[in-house]
């Protein structure tokens, strides 16, 4: 270059303080982005696509690869390793990590027209399309400071650094998948149909009459809320989930099936940012830690069993001498582990935990081990073994297991466990409101289907009441982050249908606790009023 741009001495000089040993034709190639805009022509046909794959993917459209450095590196990298939409967010407001801040880079908030104090308390003006791209290239903010260490410096062409620039320009009015200027779009992924027949048809016919009641009415800020549905897949679930998200593009999921591949599917939805409400599964704990898109209405196993814990202790029938027996059948082995440390069952004299197919005589394992109490969690198969075992040894300890993973014969039970049987729920029909039960009968009625299953309704309405509360919070310009942040300020929000619920940004259980339900042998029935137990969850 004979004649470089002006500020190429200034330019030299930062670099050479920085330790990058750039050579002169790529920092050329830099530098002609500054003039790039100088006319504030308007940008060429499909610069703003050409400008995201940029963004998001870190690679020119064309195929050219783009290379960048980063801190005091002189060594460069490829930047789809480095990609802009990996700090700054597919909206471009940036997502505080690891004690870094990003910055907002939306046009709107670029270029205002006065003074900005950014997060390291430095006063800067307004970017303009040069400095912008002299921020990308050369690490420089608006009023010439150094930006973080932690921001790669990009090696842009003239065209590459104008697309940029137009896609930037374009992220104020990008909207999120699913959103529409009439309509947003919601997934449900139902378990298999061929075990689940009716919980699905229980869980398509509340959803439906909840939202087309809503949308009588003119929807969410005049946008309709659409649900596409479509059933698991069996050993793919989680590659089926993947698929049905891009396939459909929806805003946010609710009651979707996520049991057998929480984790795979709990790195799709955080990969993905795609909000989540109500996910179906027995375990809320095998989320990653951290994660910000999943909200769960009320406790899973996990949290039940802290709760039936926590009530155990409480009963006199446990007695001086207190000893437990966990049974488990592999399904939550992780948390039975947890469970058996937790700081309650340490005041515990013994606790003993054993795998159903590890039992040969459950007479002689109650005889031997003479428990107080015994937790069930594992499936309903066994449970009759257990009941016919302690009715030939004439044992009968105190029975507690979740609602969900016990069947109609724990109804069975010998008449030795009179009042010695208690199960948790999250959810009864004694948590509805006087007026959730009046709008729940008005949807069953307008939507034409019965109160069977209501458990699943009350669970799918509270979840469809949950989204529309947050949209009508967020506003006009909706967008995940802001559903996200809206339904993390949620304290106490009543909707009618089960108890309160609350949310923070390290709280994504609504209801942390349970319903404590003894059973009824007499009338082969539960043993109602329950009593709520709260537990620690997060």
């Amino acid at each position: 270059m004979t004649n470089p741009a002006p500020g190429i001495n200034a330019a030299g000089a930062l670099f050479s303080r920085k330790g990058f040993f750039v050579r002169a034709s790529r920092l050329a190639i830099c530098l002609l982005g500054f003039g790039l805009i100088a006319g504030a022509e308007p940008p060429e046909p499909g610069a703003a696509a050409r400008g995201k794959e940029i963004y998001v993917n870190g690679v020119d459209a064309s195929g050219v690869q783009i290379k960048c450095v980063t801190g005091g590196q002189a060594t460069e990298v490829p930047a789809a390793i480095l990609k802009c939409v990996s700090c700054h967010g597919k909206d471009g407001r940036g997502k505080p990590e690891g004690g870094i801040f990003p910055s907002n880079i939306r046009w709107s908030e670029l270029a205002k027209p006065y003074s900005v104090t950014t997060q390291s308390s430095r006063k800067r003006p307004p970017y303009s399309e040069r400095l912008l791209v002299r921020a990308v290239t050369m690490g420089l903010d608006a009023g010439g400071n150094n930006l973080q260490a932690t921001m790669p410096r990009y090696h842009l062409s003239h065209q590459q650094a104008a697309d940029l620039v137009a896609y930037l320009k374009e992220l104020d009015q990008e909207q999120d998948p699913g959103v529409t200027d009439d309509a947003i779009v919601l997934g449900v992924v139902l378990p298999p149909e061929s075990t689940s027949a009716g919980m699905n048809r229980a869980v398509r016919e509340t959803l439906t009459a909840a939202f087309d009641a809503l949308n009588r009415e003119g929807g969410v800020y005049g946008r309709k809320l659409l649900c596409r549905f479509t059933s698991a897949q069996g050993e793919n679930g989680a590659a089926a989930f993947d698929s049905f998200i891009e396939r459909e593009q929806p805003f946010a999921l609710l009651e979707s099936y996520i049991a057998g591949d929480e984790r795979e599917i709990a790195a799709i939805i955080e990969r993905r940012r795609i909000p989540i409400i109500q996910p179906i599964t027995l375990s809320t704990g095998l989320r990653p830690r951290g994660a910000r898109y999943m909200f769960y209405l009320s406790s899973g196993i996990e949290g039940q069993c802290s709760a039936l814990l926590k009530f155990a202790m409480e009963r006199e029938e446990m007695g001086a001498a207190r000893s437990f027996l966990i049974v488990h059948d592999g399904m939550v082995e992780e948390f039975v582990g947890e469970l058996a440390t937790a700081p309650l069952a340490q005041r515990v004299g013994r606790v003993r935990v054993i795998r159903t197919d590890e039992i040969g005589d459950w007479s002689s394992l109650l005889s031997e081990a003479d428990p107080n109490a015994v937790f069930w969690l594992a499936s309903g198969r066994a449970l009759g073994d257990l009941l016919a075992g302690a009715e030939r040894a004439k044992i009968y300890p105190m029975l507690l297991a979740p609602n969900a993973l016990v069947g109609q014969q724990i109804y069975q039970a010998p008449q030795g466990f009179a009042k010695r049987i208690f199960l948790s729920f999250p959810i009864l029909p004694e948590d509805q409101s006087a007026g959730g039960r009046a709008e729940f009968h008005r949807l069953a009625g307008s939507g034409h289907f019965s109160e069977g299953d209501l458990a699943t309704r009350l669970s799918a309405l509270s979840a469809a009441k949950l989204l529309i509360e947050a949209l009508k919070k967020v506003g006009r310009e909706v967008t995940r982050e802001k559903l996200v942040a809206t339904c993390e300020q949620f304290y106490e929000l009543n909707l009618g249908q089960m108890r309160p619920v609350s949310f923070g940004p390290d709280r994504r259980v609504g209801t942390p606790g349970a319903h404590m339900v003894g059973v009824d042998l007499q009338t082969r029935g539960l043993a109602l009023p329950a009593q709520w137990v709260d537990c620690e969850v997060r």
